[in-house]
């Protein structure tokens, strides 16, 4: 199921203002839900490139949403929570910098 994206917080990164945002759907996710809930986001032109950068690789960033998705759902009741914060996503691949995975 997926729920439309909504407004989560504001955060001041180097030159840019971003508005981040929230789309949520049940896991386990396949790649195509995962880009769908991408585009669902509001900010998504962001990851088209601005200013000058090159577009994110949103492939990439699906493969990884929908990979930590099916983790979270293979793993219901070994978990309490997963936060990866925050996942880069570049022009060639996406990055998981830092995660936490809370056990029940």
């Amino acid at each position: 199921m997926l729920y439309p994206a909504r407004r989560r917080r504001s955060v001041l990164c180097p030159a840019l203002l971003l508005t981040l945002l929230v789309a949520c759907a049940s896991a386990p996710l396949d790649e195509a839900a995962a880009l769908a809930l991408i585009d669902q986001l509001k900010g998504r032109r962001i990851l088209d490139g601005l200013r000058g950068k090159p577009p994110v690789d949103k492939l990439a960033l699906a493969s990884a949403i929908a990979a930590l998705s099916r983790f979270a759902a293979a793993h219901k009741n070994e978990i309490s929570s997963i936060d990866v914060n925050p996942l880069l996503a570049l022009p060639d691949r996406a990055v998981a910098l830092d995660a936490l995975i809370v056990r029940r």
